[in-house]
């Protein structure tokens, strides 16, 4: 690039055409709001007492204090259930021959295996809501890591923009100091041409 020797009278004008062509200014993106879920996080974490600083969004919320405290809920409510139908089929059966002429019905009125059944299908119910809270929970957790990843790359985007407009300023001052140090040479330059144009007194 050629640049005109730096002097009080054109420092202005040559000032200004290096910010020009360095000063440019980067457009920063701006970052979303961040949906935080209640009062800036939440107060309980999976079932555990928390004390409300984990910033979480809402779906990480979502994750966290909902689905997966239900799934826990419901997986420990069927196995209880398939523990207690184990003991129930232990109850004796009770129930009735309807025959006549050798032909006729069997009906259990009630005992262990009846009641054991219900406990499993109750238990079963229980495990369907579990696997749904789990999977509602696992694309809430995805949502919130696509979320975050956003994010990041917008942080990355901006903080490089603020790279840049550092290396402009540090160019900037670089031209200036190469200047300066440019008009110093030069007058040293001339301070010794100066002094060997002076003739030498002579001696009397």
């Amino acid at each position: 690039m050629n640049r005109p020797d730096l002097t009080e009278e054109n420092f202005a004008d040559v000032y200004n055409t290096l910010v020009g062509r360095y000063d440019k200014t980067v457009t920063l993106l701006q970052l979303p709001a961040l949906r935080i879920a209640g009062s800036s996080s939440p107060a309980q974490q999976s079932g555990a007492s928390g004390q409300g600083r984990l910033y979480l969004d809402k779906n990480e919320d979502t994750d966290l204090n909902i689905h997966s405290p239900s799934a826990r809920s419901n997986r420990k409510d069927a196995m209880t259930s398939d523990t207690v139908a184990g003991v129930l089929a232990l109850i004796p059966d009770m129930g009735i021959d309807l025959h006549f002429w050798g032909l006729g019905g069997h009906a259990n009125l009630f005992g262990g295996t009846l009641l054991a059944s219900s406990a499993r299908f109750y238990s079963s119910l229980k495990n369907i809501s579990a696997a749904d809270d789990e999977g509602q929970s696992a694309n809430a957790s995805k949502t919130a890591t696509f979320e975050r990843r956003a994010d990041d790359w917008l942080l990355q985007y901006n903080l490089a923009g603020h790279e840049l407009v550092q290396n402009g300023r540090q160019i900037l001052t670089s031209l200036i100091a190469e200047q300066i140090a440019k008009h110093e040479y030069l007058n040293v330059k001339q301070q010794i041409a100066n002094s060997q144009e002076l003739k030498p007194i002579p001696a009397r």
